[in-house]
């Protein structure tokens, strides 16, 4: 996936993926923010998303949340918007 931005450099495989048996586990791993999706979990989620795809073999997508909760929404207070990057994530898939 990507390298960690200084600012959560602490912060290691925030997006974990696992597959077996024809079903893709997907698990947002921020447990200390409530799984708060911040920009770089978006693109994490977005490349496991396509791996899942991308993989025959897989029938089943599961998305979990590690911790107690399964995902406090957008961590809106990110520093670093993406705005600057390019249209085509956003199209993927369209």
């Amino acid at each position: 996936m990507t390298e960690p931005t200084p600012e959560y450099a602490e912060e290691t495989d925030i997006v974990t993926y696992a597959a077996s048996d024809g079903i893709a586990w997907i698990a947002m791993n921020r447990p200390k923010y409530n799984n708060a999706q911040n920009g770089r979990m978006t693109y994490e989620l977005d490349a496991a998303f396509m791996r899942a795809v991308a993989d025959d073999d897989v029938k089943v997508i599961v998305l979990r949340g590690e911790g107690k909760h399964f995902s406090a929404g957008h961590d809106i207070g990110t520093p670093g918007r993406d705005v600057h990057l390019s249209q085509e994530r956003v199209t993927s898939w369209y």
